[in-house]
């Protein structure tokens, strides 16, 4: 059996629909869409509970699919790289980091800055996230799954996502899956207040109760 978190639950659903040898998997806070969708979900989510305005989070969302775009094409890169350049600058242009003030060539810097940028873009990994979707491979999953969400998960939204998951399982004409949110549970399982990336450290390290007990409970019985 195969237990993948995230983007690990896309690798275990992978592996199950190419081999039989997978007798089941256990997918936590798994994801039912490709990554240019996932993402673009998250950071809507994240601008929201911020208190952005839907006008700028809309132009925030047009930013990141042009990123993806050019990632997904391999072109436009000299647009993507004029708009780093412009929020690198403004972004120094407002510092008052003593290491930016005592750099002599702050343009190379900053040039240097925005091509590590792209290059780290310029990736197989990043166009497969973005081109990938997961309910391909589970589409093709005869073997037991239980998949675990969180509900105040921010990177994985547990309703859009547990719905995705269980069409794509219902396609394969899976017949055994269990599906379960767990109330108050973050991305990483843990009890959370707001669910918030930036809340992660401050919290209990502990998973949320309850959690280990629905795995464990689900495995025995699958493995009988």
């Amino acid at each position: 059996g195969l237990l993948g978190h995230s983007e690990g639950g896309v690798v275990a659903s992978l592996c199950a629909s190419k081999s039989n040898d997978v007798k089941f998997i256990i997918l936590m806070a798994s994801t039912g869409d490709n990554g240019s969708v996932i993402i673009k979900e998250q950071s809507r989510r994240i601008y929201k509970f911020l208190g952005r305005p839907d006008s700028e989070i809309k132009k925030e969302i047009e930013k990141i699919s042009k990123i993806h775009d050019a990632i997904i094409t391999d072109s436009g890169w000299d647009e993507i790289r004029a708009d780093f350049l412009k929020q690198t600058k403004e972004k120094f242009a407002n510092s008052n980091n003593p290491q930016y003030s005592a750099v002599e060539n702050k343009d190379i810097m900053i040039q240097n800055i925005v091509e590590s940028q792209i290059q780290g873009l310029k990736t197989p990994w990043w166009k497969s996230i973005l081109t990938s979707n997961p309910a391909d491979y589970m589409a093709k999953v005869k073997c037991p799954v239980l998949a675990i969400f969180g509900e105040k998960d921010f990177q994985v939204d547990a309703k859009n996502n547990s719905a995705k998951v269980s069409a794509a399982l219902k396609k394969a004409g899976n017949k055994n899956v269990t599906i379960k949110t767990i109330t108050g549970a973050n991305h990483l399982f843990q009890k959370a207040k707001t669910g918030a990336i930036e809340e992660y450290g401050k919290l209990d390290k502990a998973f949320i109760p309850g959690f280990l007990d629905i795995i464990a409970k689900w495995t025995i019985e699958t493995i009988k």
